[in-house]
């Protein structure tokens, strides 16, 4: 019992450290600080020495896998390396030149003893130096598969004695006047190797210089799907209640700003100028610890002249407005200021703005709110090709949840309620419950027990016409 007891707190610890970690990683936050890639030599007696500086190996990259092979048949081995940084792929060529020898191997099972890849084969090479072994894996290091060419290094002499494969059913071969600097191809059961000779037509890949953008807070995120925005209320400058729905005759951008933000300057004063239709929303006040107020928002307006319509942002709109963000991006990090979002006439965001806007990129924006579907989808991406399968559309469902994570739970109901989508979806009794637990949660027993009959009542009728 104790034990069991032991390997559940164990398992929950685990859980635990999964769960924040993920949460790091969705605040922007790096799996290792942005350490340096490194490359260590073996000097024998189990000793290793940095050599990172001088191997060109040396990146501030976030490296994650690396897959070696010959990549370009010269006899030594190449790198590609992913990273979870830009740039996202990076190809390493060896071009060290040192003159020393090599062999290469490619080994093919018989396919029934044995596997067709011949994974699990052990190699071993004999030369007047010594042996070496290598085995044939199935994946190496981190969500990496290297190359099936097995390569053995032979130093400047390149003398061979013999290889014995031992293949993976335990069936064992034994090659000899093996050619140094050749690649061969082996199969099970056949008497002698074969000469492979790489292709004449290969992909030549030429080195180039990795420009890295400077960091900015500043993002412009174009929605290919539009999904509707909750009821955002605001208070005007006189303090009275209202909700952005009232300027939806027009697109609209709503301009998160504050009157400590010298960036925001700049950007209401370019936004006026540009003639668009904007509600600009202070974030002085928000909450007993901001260092500005509602005076500070009105002295600055008064200051500066803005002629677009203005007034204040309470905190369920910014948390409603998180949310939304959340549920299009994996990314958890708080809005810079200023952050705007370009609403079209029925009530969806068509874009984001993470830092100042320019009047440029809001008319290019407003020029294309209206844009079928599929030139949305293109606008939305910094690059052309081919989608891998069907671009991520995020429905009101998928809204709601985010909501939820936030504990925007009255504002969840009310949207549920207005927003009514395919109520034969099976995401919807899931997200009545998880909605039920959060309000037992928060002591909202009966709002609870409302959400969590509905959800078994829709699930059954589900089940009932499947």
């Amino acid at each position: 019992m104790e034990e069991a007891v032991s390997n559940q707190d164990a398992l929950e610890s685990y859980t635990d450290a999964v769960m924040e970690m993920g949460r790091l990683i969705l605040e922007g936050r790096s799996f290792s600080g942005r350490e340096r890639h490194c490359a260590y030599l073996n000097t024998g007696a189990a000793r290793f020495a940095n050599i990172s500086a001088v191997s060109g190996l040396d990146f501030p990259d976030d490296g994650r896998g690396m897959v070696t092979t010959d990549w370009d048949f010269d006899g030594d081995v190449d790198l590609w390396v992913s990273n979870r940084t830009a740039p996202r792929l990076r190809f390493l060529r060896n071009d060290t030149g040192a003159g020393n020898r090599f062999l290469a191997f490619r080994l093919t099972g018989n396919g029934t003893s044995s596997n067709r890849d011949a994974i699990g084969a052990r190699l071993t090479l004999a030369t007047d130096a010594g042996a070496q072994m290598r085995t044939l894996k199935a994946g190496e290091g981190f969500l990496s598969q290297s190359s099936r060419w097995l390569h053995f290094g032979l130093g400047r002499q390149g003398s061979v004695r013999s290889l014995v494969v031992r293949w993976p059913d335990g069936s064992e071969q034994t090659f000899s006047d093996l050619e140094p600097d050749t690649f061969y191809e082996i199969e099970q059961g056949e008497s002698a190797p074969t000469v492979y000779t790489p292709p004449r037509d290969r992909i030549e890949l030429v080195p180039s210089e990795v420009e890295i953008p400077a960091s900015t807070q500043a993002m412009r995120l174009r929605l290919a799907a539009r999904t509707p925005l909750p009821r955002l209320p605001y208070r005007d400058l006189e303090g009275r209640e209202r909700n952005v729905r009232e300027h939806l005759d027009k697109p609209l951008l709503l301009n998160l700003w504050a009157s400590w933000c010298l960036p925001c300057r700049t950007e209401l004063a370019e936004l006026d100028g540009a003639g668009a239709h904007v509600l600009a929303l202070s974030l002085d006040g928000l909450n007993e610890h901001s260092p500005t107020t509602y005076d500070d928002a009105r002295q600055f307006l008064r200051t500066y002249g803005y002629g677009f319509e203005a007034g204040f942002a309470d905190l369920k709109l910014v948390q409603i407005l998180q949310a939304y963000h959340q549920a299009f991006f994996l990314d958890r990090r708080p809005f810079p200021v200023p952050t705007s979002f370009l609403i079209d006439t029925d009530g969806n965001v068509a874009a984001i703005y993470r830092g100042p806007v320019t009047a440029a990129a809001l008319a290019d924006d407003i020029a294309h709110i209206n844009d079928d579907p599929e030139d949305r989808l293109a606008r939305a991406v910094p690059f052309g090709g081919r989608w891998a399968g069907e671009p991520p559309n995020v429905a009101p469902l998928e809204l709601a949840r985010a909501m939820i994570a936030e504990d925007l739970l009255t504002e969840t109901i009310q949207y549920l309620e207005e927003f009514e989508t395919d109520r034969e979806s099976p995401l919807w009794p899931q997200v009545l419950m998880e909605l039920s637990m959060r309000l037992r949660r928060n002591g909202m027993i009966e709002q609870a027990e409302v959400m969590a009959g509905a959800a078994r009542r829709l699930r059954s009728r589900q089940s009932t016409s499947q």
